[in-house]
């Protein structure tokens, strides 16, 4: 009986530890649905925000959409199984690659890594449609936004193009 009596204290203590977590985290709720109700009250505003206190906004941005020979848009996920953020991706670490060799324009790298970005998607080609386009030329536009004069411009041009083996001109 004396060996039981130390686990009897040993439990009866960590019982009331249990009881006194409890109790403090009963105390603590009111003040979590404060919390919770000052958040929605606050949104997202300074310095509640999720955007980095350093962040900086860029004054110009591009996207990148495909076509076929007539201009017609390809919707790069539906044709290609990717999507076009990625094949941005692809293209700007293709560029990054291309710096070393001498001699290259920036225009120039891109227009390499673009083009080599089309004909890698063409061959992985895993469309997400049941009837893709038959296209003969795929042409990767970029379109450029930057603000000037306080208005919002924008110039789209065909960055890149790849005719597939075999096609038909």
């Amino acid at each position: 009986m004396t060996a039981s009596l130390p686990r009897q204290a040993i439990a009866l203590a960590w019982l009331k530890s249990i009881g006194l977590t409890c109790i403090h985290w009963i105390r603590l709720f009111p003040v979590c649905w404060l919390i919770v109700a000052l958040s929605l009250i606050v949104k997202e505003n300074y310095p509640f925000s999720n955007n980095p206190m350093y962040a900086r906004w860029e004054p110009f941005t591009y996207v990148l959409h495909t076509t076929d020979e007539n201009d017609k848009v390809l919707l790069f996920e539906n044709e290609f199984g990717q999507t076009a953020i990625k094949l941005k991706k692809v293209v700007k670490s293709g560029e990054s690659r291309l710096r070393i060799q001498p001699g290259l324009s920036k225009e120039d790298r891109y227009r390499i890594a673009a083009e080599n970005a089309l004909k890698f998607y063409h061959e992985k080609r895993s469309p997400k449609v049941e009837n893709p386009s038959t296209y003969q030329t795929i042409k990767l536009w970029q379109t450029d936004f930057w603000i000037e004069d306080g208005e919002v411009k924008k110039k789209a041009f065909v960055l890149a193009q790849y005719s597939p083996e075999g096609a038909q001109p």
